[in-house]
């Protein structure tokens, strides 16, 4: 059986980490290589916190029009949600689209818009907390649970094959009983905060010393 091939959308902290316990599992990992994007970088490698076991391997890139041709099995996208249309639109541009697991919070599933008849899309609010890579370009991470997956569409087939994908990179992981719109609803109200905090480049001080952030980052949520 050959291996699984997965498509990442996004090379920061959880991508590299999921990318990287994913290669350690077998999968054959790709990083998107966005036009105008940020230089990607040759090797890449992540530290548990938990048990310090260290990953690092190489970051396998490849161009969007190498994407259609990639006969990938799996995305998973892992953008910044200033990022997310960009990478939906993209998405959605693809002939066939595979399989895809969103680490990038949704406010509602509507957000998919095109892409949601393409293909069978999962959201994970992920229970990883990873830092921002080091000088020596480490992520260090920490698991505090469960990988929950909810289905943006009803049906047990929805989130396959990422469950399966999830477990074999040793992460825990269940199907939600709670559908993907009851929890946006719950969640929208965090999306201010988190791009607040992107404002402010991730600066919890300068967020607590400037309130009008969060002003910002309502307009820009609405």
């Amino acid at each position: 059986m050959s291996a699984p091939r997965v498509l990442v959308v996004g090379a920061g902290s959880l991508g590299r980490v999921f990318g990287l316990r994913l290669l350690a599992a077998g999968a054959d990992v790709r990083f998107l290589r966005r036009d105008g994007g940020r230089p990607l970088p040759d090797r890449i490698s992540c530290e548990d916190r938990a048990t310090g076991e260290r990953l690092e391997n190489r970051l396998l890139p490849v161009a969007p029009e190498g994407v259609p041709a990639g006969g990938f099995d799996a995305v998973l996208l892992a953008v910044r949600y200033e990022n997310l249309p960009e990478a939906l639109d993209f998405l959605a541009g693809l002939q066939n689209c595979p399989p895809l697991l969103s680490l990038t919070p949704l406010l509602f599933p509507s957000e998919l818009g095109e892409l949601s008849p393409k293909t069978r899309v999962s959201v994970c609010f992920p229970k990883v907390a990873a830092l921002p890579p080091d000088p020596a370009g480490t992520v260090l991470y920490e698991i505090s649970g469960a990988q929950e997956l909810y289905p943006a569409a009803p049906g047990p087939a929805a989130t396959s094959p990422w469950e399966e994908l999830l477990r074999s990179a040793g992460f825990e992981t269940r199907i939600s009983a709670t559908p993907l719109s009851e929890l946006c609803a719950i969640y929208c109200f965090a999306i201010p905060l988190l791009l607040a905090l992107e404002l402010t480049g991730y600066d919890a001080d300068t967020l607590a010393g400037r309130p009008s952030f969060i002003g910002e980052a309502w307009r820009a949520a609405c």
